[in-house]
Parts: structure tokens; C-alpha cells; sequence
């Protein structure tokens, strides 16, 4: 074999790899996405808190810091 034909099969098989992978990943999403959801979502919800990092003040800080806190708890 010469050496431009070694060079060529040696850039297919690097270009192939690439693609190899592309296909296989998206062979894994299709199953992945594809099967029914067997996991239901609890109807308990528990409260969540909000942690916001203070550091100084600036313009506005009362009404920042109001806009995480519920309307109806004011």
C-alpha cells in the first residue's frame, strides 16, 4: 500500500470516531426519551427557602429583597 492510502484510511478512521459516538448517543436519547415514565410526582410538596447572599447595600435593596417574599405574606 502506499503511503497516501494509509493516510486516508488513518482520516476516515479518525472522522468515524466522531460519528460513532454521535450515533450512539442519539440511539441512548431515543431509548431514554421513548419509554413510558413509571415514577409519579408526590402530591406532598415541601416548602422551599430561598437563600440571597448579602453583602452591603445598594438602590432598591428593600423592594430586592420584598420581590422574594409572597404577596400575600406582606
Amino acid at each position: 500500500m502506499h503511503a497516501h492510502v494509509l493516510w486516508r484510511y488513518a482520516i476516515l478512521l479518525v472522522a468515524a470516531g466522531p460519528l460513532v459516538y454521535y450515533l450512539l448517543a442519539a440511539i441512548a436519547a431515543f431509548r431514554f426519551f421513548s419509554r413510558e415514565r413509571t415514577r409519579q410526582i408526590p402530591e406532598f410538596t415541601p416548602p422551599v427557602s430561598i437563600l440571597k447572599a448579602v453583602r452591603g447595600t445598594d438602590f432598591a435593596t428593600f423592594e430586592n429583597y420584598a420581590s422574594f417574599w409572597p404577596p400575600e405574606l406582606s
